[in-house]
C-alpha cells in the first residue's frame, strides 16, 4: 500500500533491477507467461469471431498458464537471488503489463497464432533453463507449455 500511495502523491516507488543472468532469465520467463496469460483473459472479453467453445479453450488457457506455468515460476523466483548489488536478496514476480494495445490483436487466427509461438518460445526457454544447476523445477513446465500451445493450435487446425 505504501508504494501505491506514493505513486498516487507522485512520487515513484524505488526499482530494483535483477542483475543475476539466470535469475533475470526466469524473470523474463514468468513475464511472457502472465502476458500471454493476459492475451488469452483480454481475447475472451473482446473476441472477434471465437466459437463458445474457442472462448472456454481461452478461458482454460488463462487458468492453465496461471496454475501450471506463473505458479510454480512465481515461487522459484522467490528463491533466486537478485544479484550481486543486492546481496543476500531474493527476487520475485514483477507481474509486468504492457498496455493491451500492444498485445491485443483484432483478428481472431492471428492472435491464436502469436499466442502458439509465444507459449512454443516459453516452452523452449524452459527446456534450456532447465538445464542450468539449480533451475531443474523449470524443465518440468516445458510440457505444460507444449499441451496449452496444442490446445489452441488444435482450434487453428480445426478451421477452414
Amino acid at each position: 500500500m505504501a508504494a501505491y500511495g506514493a505513486f498516487l502523491s507522485g512520487q515513484l516507488p524505488q526499482v530494483i533491477i535483477i542483475s543475476d543472468p539466470l535469475t533475470a532469465q526466469v524473470a523474463d520467463l514468468f513475464d511472457a507467461a502472465h502476458q500471454t496469460m493476459l492475451q488469452a483473459l483480454c481475447r475472451c472479453f473482446l473476441h472477434s469471431d471465437e466459437t463458445n467453445q474457442e472462448v472456454r479453450t481461452l478461458v482454460e488457457t488463462a487458468v492453465r498458464l496461471m496454475a501450471g506455468v506463473l505458479r510454480p515460476l512465481g515461487s522459484l523466483l522467490t528463491t533466486l537471488p537478485l544479484g550481486p548489488a543486492h546481496p543476500g536478496e531474493l527476487a520475485g514476480p514483477a507481474f509486468y503489463m504492457v498496455h493491451p494495445s500492444q498485445f491485443v490483436l483484432p483478428y481472431r487466427e492471428a492472435a491464436w497464432k502469436v499466442m502458439v509461438q509465444r507459449l512454443g518460445e516459453m516452452a523452449d526457454a524452459c527446456a534450456r533453463l532447465g538445464r542450468e544447476a539449480g533451475l531443474s523445477p523449470v524443465a518440468n513446465l516445458e510440457a505444460n507449455l507444449q499441451a496449452i500451445a496444442a490446445g489452441l493450435q488444435a482450434h487453428l487446425d480445426g478451421r477452414p
